[in-house]
C-alpha cells in the first residue's frame, strides 16, 4: 500500500483554512464557510454603517462597527468597501449636479486610515477614529449649510427694508428741496 501525501502553502491563513477544511474533511465548502474566514461584509451592512455616518449617529456607528468586527468581518475589507459606496455616492451626486467635498473628504480619510492598518497597534481604533472625523466633518458643514441659508435669508429681508425706507424718505422731502419745474 502507498501513501500519498499533498502539501499546499499560501500566503494567508484564509485561504489555507479553506483548502484544510475542504482536504482534510473532505466536505464540500459552502458559500458561507467562505464568507466567514474571508471576513467579507454583505453590502447592506456597508450602507447601514454609510446611512449612521451620514445622520451623525456616532455612538450607533461606533456600536455597528464593533459587533461587525466581533462576528469576524475584516476591517480592511470593511474600510475599502465604505471606500467603494462613497465612490458611487460622488458618480451619483455629478450626475445630478450636487457637491462631492464630502464625499471626497470620506475617502481621503478612509484612505488613509486604510494604509496605516499595517502598522497599526488597533486598527480598530484607526477606523473608529476615521469614522468620527467624518461625521465631525459632516456635521461641521451642516452647521456651515445653516449659517448660509441664515445669512441668505437676512440678505433678503434687508435690501426690503431699505427700499421701503428709501421709499419712504423720498415721499418726506421737503418742498423747498423739490426740484423746479
Amino acid at each position: 500500500s502507498s501513501v500519498f501525501l499533498l502539501f499546499f502553502f499560501f500566503n494567508d491563513t484564509a485561504t489555507t483554512e479553506i483548502y484544510t477544511l475542504s482536504l482534510h474533511d473532505a466536505l464540500p465548502i459552502s458559500n458561507t464557510d467562505v464568507i466567514e474566514l474571508l471576513g467579507i461584509i454583505d453590502s447592506s451592512k456597508i450602507e447601514t454603517i454609510a446611512k449612521m455616518i451620514e445622520v451623525d449617529n456616532k455612538k450607533e456607528a461606533l456600536e455597528f462597527l464593533n459587533n461587525l468586527l466581533q462576528k469576524g468581518a475584516d476591517i480592511t475589507q470593511l474600510t475599502k468597501g465604505l471606500m467603494a459606496l462613497y465612490r458611487e455616492k460622488i458618480k451619483d451626486a455629478l450626475e445630478n449636479g450636487h457637491l462631492i467635498q464630502k464625499y471626497v473628504y470620506a475617502i481621503e480619510t478612509l484612505s488613509e486610515c486604510n494604509r496605516n492598518f499595517k502598522h497599526a497597534l488597533y486598527p480598530q481604533l484607526s477606523l473608529e477614529i476615521a469614522i468620527i472625523k467624518i461625521i465631525n466633518t459632516l456635521e461641521e458643514e451642516k452647521i456651515t449649510d445653516n449659517n448660509n441659508i441664515k445669512e441668505k435669508a437676512i440678505e433678503v429681508k434687508e435690501p426690503e427694508k431699505d427700499r421701503k425706507s428709501t421709499r419712504l424718505n423720498s415721499s418726506h422731502i421737503p418742498l423747498s428741496r423739490m426740484p423746479s419745474s
